[in-house]
């Protein structure tokens, strides 16, 4: 029985060392790695009130609008019963001192979760809003782009969500291009207008 067991693990032994080694690994980069300091800075999460407008690049975002529609809305919508389609209009204005190369950014909504766990519930914007019957704003876009040609764009965004979720929502606005380091350190939440269209 003992020369079995010594015969197994002479076959066996390589294998079982990368194991070994790979579960340490495992443990390391799961456990240990998170808490060191990162090379690069943080990212700052700045809140703007509902009204207030920011500054990146030379052009100047600002949510103006928000609409909540369910399926019994005044203006009604094809969604899943408790579900409700939130749409937010974001101009971006540029100013005379607005960045020459285009810059864009990344718009989600997020809410805290409601079963206390860690990190916010995120929604991308619906990639086709006529599946639900919604009908964008006239002269919107759903890409947020942004540049110094002068030209003042209206960003729609159009995100599906629990019917519950509106006053604990935020427009987050992260910033993606041009500027690489300083200009994707800040994560802007933006509060919703407490006066929804719907």
């Amino acid at each position: 029985m003992r020369a079995a067991i010594t015969a197994w693990a002479r076959r066996n032994g390589l294998a079982l060392g990368v194991l070994v080694v790979t579960a340490g690994a495992m443990v390391w980069l799961v456990g240990f790695e998170p808490l060191l300091p990162s090379d690069s800075p943080a990212q700052r999460t700045q809140r703007v009130a509902t009204g207030d407008s920011i500054e990146q690049q030379g052009s100047t975002f600002e949510v103006t609008k928000a609409g909540f529609f369910t399926r019994d809305s005044d203006n009604a919508v094809d969604v899943p019963a408790g579900y409700a389609l939130l749409g937010v209009l974001l101009p971006i204005t540029p100013g005379a001192d607005a960045a020459a190369e285009p810059g864009t950014c990344d718009i989600r909504l997020v809410a805290p979760r409601v079963d206390g766990g860690r990190g916010d519930r995120t929604w991308t914007t619906v990639v086709n809003p006529a599946q639900y019957d919604y009908g964008l704003s006239t002269g919107t876009t759903t890409y947020c782009t942004f540049s110094d040609d002068g030209d003042k764009a209206v960003f729609e965004g159009v995100f599906l969500v629990p019917d519950d979720v509106y006053d604990e929502a935020r427009v987050q606005v992260t910033f993606t291009a041009p500027k690489a380091e300083d200009f994707r350190q800040s994560i802007y939440l933006f509060e919703l207008p407490s006066d929804p269209l719907g």
